[in-house]
């Protein structure tokens, strides 16, 4: 198991884009070792400004994670808008509404920003193709402990998608961070909250406790698991990708 901090300064040109964009998240095999997730990465684009973006190889899950963007979508470059126009807004925000695109490989993209967005990006390199596919979260009414908002494992060919909030009511909450996906797919989880989080802690397999806090990411490689555990009167966001 890994856990992995972010970086709020960390900065990436992107092209014909004259403001480098924030990447506080930047996950791939060098910090891995992952052989099927290739990446995670997540990124604070301002608003307005247009993105052109490619899955190159990959197929990939565009997750808005913050704000709302409008995502074009095509098969090549000539025409970057020929499988449809989306609109798409954070996970946690709104129920039954689009938040997640997903792309094969070769696809391009367009995404404009309507507000300050944050955009993660799941990679898995595959040959295999499947349609361009937009999924929509939904609210949950539980009050206390994981509620699913998103769970995306039958569309793409390597790729899995988990989002879910978790609420701790009066009691220490532990859950499973695995949470029921197969114990051989390489896993990423990368956990927010709105507020500081106050003692949450990791409990590994072996035996480890490690405090983790806003925008760390857990690394899972296959067969690992570890706990979270979250203080009383604590909401957490989580994102989780894997490839199995």
């Amino acid at each position: 198991m890994k856990l992995i901090h972010p970086d709020h300064e960390r900065l990436y040109p992107l092209p014909g884009v004259a403001v480098p964009a924030h990447r506080p998240v930047d996950i791939d095999g060098s910090n891995t070792g992952f052989q099927r997730l290739r990446s995670l990465r997540i990124y604070r684009f301002p608003a307005g400004v247009p993105v052109d973006g490619h899955a190159e190889d990959d197929e990939v899950f565009l997750i808005l994670t913050e704000g709302t963007a409008t995502v074009q979508i095509g098969i090549s470059e000539a025409d970057p808008a020929s499988v449809g126009t989306f609109t798409l807004s954070a996970f946690h925000a709104h129920g039954d509404r689009p938040s997640v695109a997903y792309l094969p490989p070769h696809a391009v993209y367009r995404l404009t920003p309507h507000t300050i967005a944050d955009v993660a990006y799941a990679r898995a390199t595959t040959p295999h193709q499947r349609e361009t596919a937009v999924f929509s979260t939904r609210r949950h009414s539980a009050k206390e402990g994981r509620g699913v908002l998103l769970d995306q494992r039958n569309h793409a060919h390597l790729l899995g998608l988990l989002l879910a909030e978790i609420v701790a009511g009066r009691e220490d909450l532990e859950l499973d961070l695995r949470g029921g996906v197969a114990p051989g797919a390489e896993l990423l989880v990368h956990i927010q909250s709105e507020n500081p989080i106050a003692s949450a802690s990791l409990q590994t397999s072996n035996g480890d406790t490690l405090p983790i806090h806003s925008w760390d990411t857990v690394a899972l490689a296959p067969n690992e698991t570890a706990t979270l555990r979250i203080p009383p009167r604590t909401d957490l966001l989580t994102l989780t990708v894997f490839a199995e």
